[in-house]
């Protein structure tokens, strides 16, 4: 415990770049508490219109840095303990990065390193040159993406910034003690209680069990006796890609190793894995009935590990120790925001502005639907007060919702398995060539990817963002050898949607409103409007005001390329980097094979502090129109990079 007794007696020194949350907190644990004022009369409006007008690339294509040429992501929240001499207000907005590229050949490079990840920082207060109602067109707008501050050099790297890396617990943050977050691990959220700071990252790691009494009392073992569904294994060999590879669950079926590729196979694991027991069951009016997703295929109930870690080092704030790992199904794809006051029992007293009293999280259990399972989303609370201690253990213990009670108000949980969707939980029995089918009359579209809420005060609504598109050859189904065509497409094909609520559940009570519900998506900006940051693809229709500008090399690369030979080993990578150099089977693989070069949409993340009420700066409103300037980033693939977008939303007085 060296490294805590150093933490407690630094007194609050201040770290160069980005201030360690846990460092100004001087040994205290818990959030800060703070008088609480009344919530508001809230007005709710209802959008009539939106526009999005890109700023510049923040990552990227035209926007490179020195050590990034590449990254994606970008999950963001305020922190509130700041440097007065780095930022203007003593305070900073955190942004975390996905699998970050140093170089054009970083992919092709052996080894890989064992953390890729890339944490920097905004101003909290939003840029003058941003006013509300601006179009951008003057350069010192496209400037805005100047601002964002860097860590200092690696010093295993000098070329690149220190990244972020995730720590088992907070006894060690030294470099042989990181936890591998290379290539598809990445940060998964981000929040502070108001004196610490927090990341959420996903591994890919599934719980191995023997017995159900293993896992969670929701979930079972698939090594128990009594699980009766389709036996699962694991690929081998695996990707070796890093030390310790995420296994590849397969099914051990009368297709074999169909899912395991050409050159693998699915065997008997040493062990099993915990798997929800019915993770979700569509209330019908014959009563709840579990689809038939989880038996077509049981890994779609697979619980994977969340690891939630704090800013535990002062000498290194992009450092990470793991407090607590959250062994979850439903919200393997999160977003959060905190909360000012959260009453889960009157939601009239709630107060939803940016606040340090409760988390709530959001999440799917997937980032895409496919054949007809659909990507719902859930929620949870969880209090802030004290949910750190001195040694950096978190107290995680939130509460899911349930739905409605018998009188129609909102009903929690602390038992994942009572958790239901906040939307498209309702579906009625039909029948499909004979056999009972469920029908859903608002079915979630297939590419929901990852998602960001916020509430917006002067609309009284809470927005999610979410959807845009995938490569066609991330939507191959091994087992058929064909790429799986949407079941519920996007109402705007590859766009970003938007849909607001109410609450974070929709409606406060079963039978309030229903304009208090979660709005029907629509498209806030399309792949035509975002065509300047997406590569051309000259085997699909043209894509007008598309960029020539591709990346060389992409990410999940060095994998595919594995996947082209049997049994490689970590010592014949050189091979591989040559392989990956040549570029020759990973283009056939990905490109020719699937028809499909051009650029892609995903992941957008909501700058929540610079979000702003703009109805004095927009003309020709109605009147009792707002409007609500929305900031915030959103990833492409081909060219890999971010890029920061205002999009300006119109709405109008509910009824």
């Amino acid at each position: 415990m060296g490294m805590f007794n150093g933490r407690g007696g630094l007194g609050c020194t201040l770290v160069s770049w980005v201030l360690s949350a846990l460092v100004a907190s001087c040994g205290q644990s818990g959030s800060k508490t703070t008088p609480r004022a009344t919530p508001p009369a809230v007005t709710s409006f209802a959008v009539v219109s939106s526009q999005s007008t890109n700023i510049c690339r923040l990552e990227g294509d035209t926007h490179r840095r020195p050590g990034v040429y590449g990254t994606d992501l970008g999950m963001s929240f305020l922190q509130p303990q700041g440097n007065p001499g780095e930022t203007k207000d003593g305070q900073h907005i955190v942004v975390l990065f996905g699998d970050t590229e140093e170089n054009a050949t970083f992919i092709c490079d052996y080894p890989p390193p064992n953390s890729d990840d890339l944490q920097i920082s905004l101003p909290a207060i939003r840029p003058a040159v941003l006013a509300p109602g601006s179009t951008f067109s003057d350069a010192g707008a496209h400037s805005v993406c100047d601002d964002a501050v860097y860590p200092p050099p690696d010093p295993n790297d000098p070329a690149r910034p220190r990244p972020t890396r995730v720590f088992p617990d907070a006894s060690d943050h030294s470099d042989d003690k990181a936890l591998n977050t290379g290539a598809g691990r990445t940060p998964d959220a981000g929040f502070s209680d108001g004196t610490h700071a927090f990341g959420i990252f996903v591994r890919g790691d599934p719980k191995n069990c023997k017995t159900s009494a293993d896992c969670p009392t929701s979930m079972m073992c698939t090594s128990d006796p009594g699980y009766t569904g389709e036996p699962l294994g694991v690929c081998d060999p695996p990707y070796q890609v890093t030390e310790d590879p995420a296994p590849a669950i397969c099914r051990r079926d009368a297709n074999g190793s169909a899912d395991c590729g050409k050159y693998r196979t699915c065997i008997a694991p040493p062990e099993g894995v915990c798997i929800e027991r019915a993770p979700f069951q569509a209330q019908t009016p014959s009563g709840p009935v579990t689809p038939s997703w989880y038996t077509d295929d049981p890994r779609r109930g697979l619980a994977l590990n969340l690891y939630i870690g704090s800013e535990f080092w002062p000498d290194r704030p992009e450092d990470y120790a793991t407090g607590f790992k959250f062994l979850t199904n439903k919200f393997v794809n999160p977003s959060v925001r905190t909360v000012a006051h959260f009453d889960p029992a009157n939601p009239s007293k709630n107060d939803y502005r940016p606040g340090t009293e409760t988390l709530l999280m959001w999440g799917r259990p997937t980032f895409q639907g496919r054949q007809g399972y659909q990507g719902l989303m859930f929620l949870l609370y969880q209090p802030l007060a004290n949910l750190i201690d001195a040694q950096g253990n978190i107290a995680w213990a939130p509460h899911y919702f349930a739905g409605y009670d018998a009188d129609g108000n909102p009903k929690w949980s602390t038992d994942d398995g009572d958790a239901l969707p906040v939307y498209g939980a309702d579906a009625t029995v039909g029948e499909d060539a004979g056999k009972p089918t469920l029908v859903f009359p608002h079915p979630e579209f297939d590419v929901v990817n990852e998602m960001s809420l916020t509430y917006v005060e002067s609309l009284g609504r809470w927005v999610m963002l979410y959807g845009g598109d995938l490569p066609r050859f991330l939507r191959y189904d091994a087992r058929t050898n064909t790429e799986l065509t949407d079941t519920y497409p996007e109402p705007t094909p590859g766009a970003i949607h938007m849909r607001t609520a109410t609450h974070p559940w929709g409606r406060a009570t079963r039978d309030a409103a229903a304009s208090q519900d979660w709005t029907e998506p629509v498209a806030v900006l399309t792949r035509e409007e975002a065509a300047p940051f997406l590569g051309c693809d000259p085997q699909a229709p043209a894509l007008a005001g598309c960029t020539t500008d591709h990346d060389v090399y992409r990410p999940l690369q060095l994998l595919l390329e594995v996947d082209q030979e049997p049994n490689i080993t970590p010592a014949e990578y050189p091979m591989i980097q040559q392989a990956c150099l040549d570029g020759d089977a990973t283009r056939d693989l990905t490109y020719n094979l699937s028809g499909d070069q051009g650029g892609h949409l995903y992941a957008p993340e909501i700058l929540e502090p610079w979000t702003d009420d703009a109805t004095k700066a927009v003309p020709g409103l109605a009147p009792g129109e707002r409007a609500v300037d929305l900031y915030w980033t959103v990833a492409t693939w081909n060219p890999y990079g971010v890029v920061l977008y205002k999009t300006e939303i119109v709405a109008r007085p509910e009824p």
